[in-house]
């Protein structure tokens, strides 16, 4: 039989018991990053897209990884470029 676990309880004087993993806690679930999603479209010549198609075949990551990889790529580099 699996044993219980009493919980604290935010509400003084009331007990509430559950199993000792799982469901919502204080802590639990992913941790906040600075990213921010958006959804957007981008046209692209064929060629990078077979580029950006064969970089996600190759190293089995997320096409929105791969993209934000190197948005991020050329946003460093123009930064950089004081020309």
């Amino acid at each position: 039989m699996t044993e219980f676990i009493q919980k604290n309880s935010s509400n003084p004087g009331q007990m509430s018991l559950g199993f000792g993993h799982g469901g919502r806690r204080r802590g639990a679930g992913r941790k906040r990053t600075e990213l921010v999603s958006r959804r957007v479209s981008i046209a692209l010549p064929s060629s990078e897209w077979e580029k950006i198609d064969e970089e996600v075949a190759v190293t089995s990551r997320p096409l929105s990884d791969v993209v934000s990889q190197r948005v991020l790529r050329m946003s460093n580099i123009k930064a950089g470029d004081t020309d």
